[in-house]
């Protein structure tokens, strides 16, 4: 299909057979029309279009009298019907009867006819019926009979009268030949045989679904060591076949491999058995199965962990399923029950899911935290992050340590990290909290979504801002307990005329603060706002409230409050406020794209491999989801293995993030937004692709693609990375006339309070007034004690340059003029003056001054002042 039309196979979920069972015994189609059909030679399915111009295989198509192409057997009904579709039925219907009756080259025919427009449809309906009663037909003619056959199917009718039985039967081993060819290279010695004895029954087999390690890469079975303790008198174990996919051996003489044709059925969901161990037994007798020697993906596997435990009770029918996980040498047991309903051949085994959630949670409690571990307490103390070495220079953390919530019983789908505007990144050493709240919860066609925001403060103030989105798969309509809290971006709104601003004034939902200066026409209003939703549905709310402020910007851009908004709103279907806003304004802050997009990484260097374990993760992490380390549960979950922690492939794709585009600076990646898209699974290949694509707040926005060796998507992420502070060295000022800095101090224009507003700011930044270096003293202490001077020497030492070596090379060099190094001492450095000056320009303050000094020029020229 792929190849033929470009398009993926349809998915089907059984065989409907209609033109093929025409034949069959118990079929009511007419013996002479069986013959027509069974005569029809057919043709292969590339050339089944050749029927719609020419008779093909014995098959003509013609347009039904719906006005659609149907496949008929080429008898002479049906070639008559074929030269009327491409004569008189293709003329418009006022033209027809006077083609029907004006013939001049033909004798009229010896009856009266009625010829008109509707010539068509009493030509065509109710045409199939006489193939079923050739007796109604003129002469009992089957030529003069409409007999529906596609021109591929007809091929395999080759025997008249052939039972339904014989036909399905054929069918079926066609089916299965062609599965032993494509499975097993059509060595039939090769295939899976199921062997039941004669007094087996199903009614009183036992079906168990045991669990497996399965090779990704060879895709071979094994099946662990198996245990039957005790089991009752009169039970009989079947004949047992174990299949590696390599070979065939028998590791226990009353064990056995069964077809995975079984399915559980599970909260909704078909789930498919890999593997079943069938034990006949007596009616109301228990069994009881167990599976020793744990499974790891590391380590040595212990021989006397019970990994799983299976139970049945063929009275209740009820199958009780316990899989165990080693925690520090601990067996914390997750217990799942099953009933066997063998009346529903397609799903017998269902799971009961009363009390399931708070089973699987009391098991990832314990897994967590321990047998005897309580729930803590919501306000947690406080954590240190602490560095290794004492360091005036504390390396910043990266982002993803701000990440630590404890996992819930789904699949993150995506974190967002954002530094808080005004907030410098998190340094080792310092002392933090972390606070979360549920922001939303609701029910989408394909599950229940989560999304949980949280923040890192430091001193009170709020550093990191984290959100988590997760999705709970199943069918969900518990729409009382869903709602939404929202934090709308900044909206522009234009008030151009007296129209847009009659438009506004009247809502009930917006108040004017001062009525003394009235909302007039051309002001540009900013609103902040916040909305909460409760939902009823899909499509309404329960409720609905929006609450905010609205700013103008005054001329040096500052907000300055003018009005409020406040509404509340029962049975809505939708939100007045954020309608308004979006029809009439403007979100600020949205990112400027690229015209073309820029790719960061050259091909083949940001590639890494996931781990083959992720036990040591899991133990630094504190993440001890059994789906990351134990195949029992990756297994039962139906993951093609234990899949690599989600934050680890973050942090390892953010890291090519932090290394190309913020050459190094964990400090400029000010925002990132990663989504799990795919499965890692141990050992893959994964290769990081970033593209620049745009701008937003001046600041360098990415998208990042992480794809596997397979060329899956398996990551995707956008990052925010702030420009690198830059500081513009200007050198030379006073090149032209020795002394020519003095003089701005020397002179009454207004070049003097220029050059004296520097004394102001320059001892706390630079450790030296400018007012001094100008006077080309022959040398300048500046003192490093104390606080102020570490910061005042860091402010040096922050001065780097970048420059190329001889190979193309870029290399970062600092400082840039200065000789000491980072660890000189606290106390006073001398340099000579012209080393000292040089240094003071580089300083973004001091470049203000040319600027203020040309514009007060200008201003005693244009506005000369008496």
């Amino acid at each position: 299909m792929v190849d033929l039309y470009g398009a993926q196979p349809m998915p089907f979920d059984g065989f409907l057979f209609a033109s093929r069972v025409v034949v069959a015994k118990e079929a009511h189609t007419s013996s002479s029309v069986k013959d027509l059909i069974v005569a029809a030679k057919g043709v292969d399915d590339a050339k089944w279009e050749g029927t719609y111009t020419k008779e093909t295989g014995g098959i003509l198509t013609v347009r039904s009298e719906l006005g659609e192409p149907i496949h008929k057997i080429a008898t002479r009904g049906v070639k008559l019907w074929k030269e009327f579709d491409d004569t008189v039925f293709k003329l418009p219907k006022e033209k027809r009867a006077a083609w029907l009756k004006e013939r001049k080259a033909e004798k009229p025919v010896p009856f009266i006819p009625i010829l008109d427009a509707t010539f068509e449809v009493w030509f065509k309906k109710d045409s199939l019926w006489a193939a079923e009663d050739i007796d109604a037909v003129f002469d009992q003619d089957p030529q003069r009979v409409c007999i529906l056959q596609g021109p591929v199917a007809v091929k395999h009718s080759k025997v008249k009268g052939e039972p339904i039985k014989d036909m399905l039967g054929n069918i079926t081993s066609i089916l299965a030949q062609k599965l032993l060819d494509r499975i097993y290279g059509g060595d039939e010695s090769m295939s899976i045989i199921l062997v039941l004895s004669q007094s087996h029954s199903l009614r009183t087999a036992w079906p168990l679904l045991t669990f497996v390690m399965r090779s990704r890469r060879t895709r071979s079975y094994t099946l662990l060591a198996i245990l039957f303790p005790n089991l009752p008198s009169g039970s009989k174990l079947l004949p047992v076949l174990v299949w590696t996919g390599q070979e065939r051996f028998s590791s226990h003489p009353q064990l056995s491999r069964v077809p995975p044709t079984s399915t559980i059925l599970s909260a909704g969901s078909l789930h498919l058995a890999k593997k079943r161990v069938v034990i006949d037994t007596e009616d109301g007798q228990r069994v009881s199965v167990s599976f020793f020697g744990a499974a790891r993906s590391y380590g040595d596997h212990k021989p006397n962990f019970k990994a799983v435990e299976t139970k049945y009770n063929a009275a209740s029918r009820l199958i009780d399923v316990t899989v165990f996980e080693n925690r520090h040498d601990v067996s914390v047991p997750l217990q799942f029950q099953f009933e066997y309903k063998p009346s529903m051949g397609f799903a017998p085994i269902h799971e009961i899911a009363a009390d399931r959630n708070k089973r699987i949670k009391e098991f990832y409690w314990k897994l967590w935290f321990g047998d005897n571990e309580v729930l803590p307490e919501i306000d947690k103390p406080s954590a240190a992050l602490l560095a290794t070495k004492a360091s005036s220079s504390r390396p910043c953390v990266p982002m993803q340590f701000k990440l630590q919530w404890i996992s819930l019983l789904s699949l993150v789908g995506s974190n967002d990290f954002r530094i808080v505007k005004g907030s410098s990144p998190l340094k080792a050493g310092d002392v933090c909290k972390a606070e979360a709240r549920i922001v939303s919860v609701i029910n989408f066609d394909a599950g229940k979504s989560v999304k949980v925001k949280g923040f890192v403060t430091r001193d009170g103030l709020p550093v990191i801002e984290v959100v988590s989105s997760f999705l709970y798969r199943g069918r969900f309509d518990d729409f009382q307990n869903t709602f939404e809290l929202l934090e709308e971006p900044d909206y522009v709104v234009e008030l151009p005329d007296d129209s847009s601003v009659g438009v506004l004034n009247p809502k009930e939902w917006f108040e004017w603060e001062d009525e003394t200066k009235p909302l007039l026409a051309g002001t540009i209003l900013v609103f902040r706002v916040k909305s909460e939703v409760t939902y009823r549905n899909k499509t309404c709310y329960r409720s609905v409230s929006a609450s905010g402020d609205v700013f103008v910007r005054n001329p040096i851009k500052r907000p300055v409050k003018v009005a409020s908004v406040d509404f509340l709103n029962d049975d809505s279907r939708g939100n007045p406020v954020v309608d308004y806003l979006h029809r009439h304004g403007k979100p600020e802050g949205l990112m400027t794209p690229l015209a073309n997009d820029i790719m960061a990484t050259p091909p083949g260097v940001a590639v890494f491999n996931s781990p083959s374990t992720n036990e040591p993760y899991s133990k630094v992490s504190g993440d001890f989801n059994p789906i990351h380390i134990n195949p029992y549960f990756s297994d039962f979950a139906s993951l093609p293995g234990t899949i690599t922690h989600g934050m680890r492939s973050s942090a390892a794709t953010r890291r090519y993030i932090e290394t190309v585009v913020a050459q190094g600076r964990l400090d400029r990646v000010i925002a990132y937004d990663v989504g799990f898209v795919g499965m890692i699974l141990p050992g893959d290949e994964l290769t990081v692709n970033i593209k620049h694509i745009g701008m937003q707040d001046g600041n360098i926005v990415v998208k990042v693609q992480t794809v596997n060796q397979r060329g899956e998507k398996v990551l995707e992420a956008t990052a925010e990375v702030a420009q690198p502070t830059t500081v513009y060295v200007f050198t030379g000022q006073g090149s032209q006339e020795r002394g020519v800095e003095w003089s701005f101090t020397t002179t009454p224009q207004p070049r003097a309070p220029c050059g004296m507003r520097p004394t102001l700011i320059s001892p706390q930044s630079m450790g030296s007034p400018i007012i001094e270096i100008v006077k080309n003293p022959k040398e300048k202490t500046i003192h490093f004690g104390g606080i102020k001077g570490q910061a005042i020497r860091q402010r040096y030492m922050d001065m780097t340059y970048d420059t190329m070596d001889k190979d193309g090379n870029v290399k970062t060099l600092r400082p840039v003029l200065c000789a000491w190094s980072c660890n000189a001492g606290d106390g006073p450095v001398a340099r000579s003056c012209g080393e000292i000056r040089t240094s003071i320009q580089m300083d973004h303050r001091v470049v203000s001054i040319s600027n203020v000094t040309q514009v007060a020029f200008l201003e005693s020229r244009i506005y000369p002042k008496a």
